[in-house]
């Protein structure tokens, strides 16, 4: 009776593309939560300088300014489908968390 050793160079491509895909979603899931951190915290500085205006601004620009045209446009770009759909959110995310974050700097840096 064979005792199969697992390594990479034997493993099942079930297996190695499972592996791979967690290490990938981590990987996703870092960016995405660094990206939105940087809005959030752009937005909670309005807030708390009392600009408020601003940080509702940056909400909707992310989601509905953004977001929803991206959501539209991106399926029929390069025939990307579904994909199109489910790549507007990350697009969203650094777009808008970048932008509030360099306004955030801007107005922040001007009251220092």
């Amino acid at each position: 009776f064979h005792v199969l050793k697992w390594t990479f160079l034997n493993f099942p491509p079930f297996f190695f593309f499972f592996a791979i895909f967690h290490v990938l979603k981590f990987v996703f899931f870092i960016f995405r939560d660094f990206q939105f951190s940087r809005q959030y915290v752009g937005q909670t500085v309005f807030v708390s300088l009392g600009k408020a205006k601003q940080a509702v601004f940056f909400s909707l620009f992310r989601k509905a300014i953004l977001g929803v045209p991206l959501i539209l446009i991106l399926p029929h770009l390069w025939d990307l489908g579904i994909t199109g759909v489910l790549a507007a959110e990350p697009v969203t995310n650094v777009v808008g968390g970048l932008a509030c974050y360099f306004t955030m700097m801007a107005v922040v840096w001007k009251k220092l």
